[in-house]
């Protein structure tokens, strides 16, 4: 839980410094946008937001570092399985992602990433429908040792048969 709230803290701070470094100012952007007053529709909203200097950077970057970040959470998830079966949890188990398949990691995080995004794009009621088919990859990847696609595959068909206990 610890290392949990390490990690949640240094994305926030990554954040905050990838911010000033791309020109973004999230107060100005505040207030930029109540400004703005009462958008008609969504494409108003992020005709708004998309004008506002320096978040299409932000996002951009805030995303790759996400996408680079990616590998962690396959150490979180061998770290929270050795605390479930009473194995003991080292340091090193964080990085495990980073030793082991770490282009694969990010690509998974890369085609979770679009299809989320698409999956919000429709209405954001979507993604709800769509995770269970992503909810299994990350633990395939890691336990099995096999490429992202094989594990989206894998991930996709358990979640297909199971829809209604995922």
């Amino acid at each position: 839980l610890i290392l949990f709230l390490l990690f949640v803290i240094a994305s926030l701070v990554l954040s905050m410094v990838a911010g000033p470094l791309v020109g973004y100012n999230p107060m100005a952007a505040n207030e930029a946008m109540r400004d703005a007053g009462n958008p008609e529709s969504f494409k108003d909203v992020m005709t708004q937001m998309m004008a506002i200097p320096g978040i299409q950077a932000y996002y951009a970057v805030s995303y790759i570092l996400g996408l680079l970040l990616y590998p962690f959470y396959a150490g979180f998830q061998l770290i929270f399985h050795k605390a479930n079966v009473g194995q003991p949890v080292m340091f090193s188990d964080l990085f495990v992602g980073f030793r082991k398949n770490a282009l694969q990691y990010i690509i998974l995080g890369l085609i979770s990433g679009i299809v989320m995004g698409i999956a919000i794009m429709l209405c954001f009621v979507p993604v709800f429908f769509v995770i269970p088919f992503f909810f299994l990859g990350m633990p395939i990847l890691l336990f099995e040792n096999v490429s992202a696609m094989d594990a989206l595959k894998k991930s996709f068909t358990i979640g297909k048969e199971n829809y209604g206990t995922l």
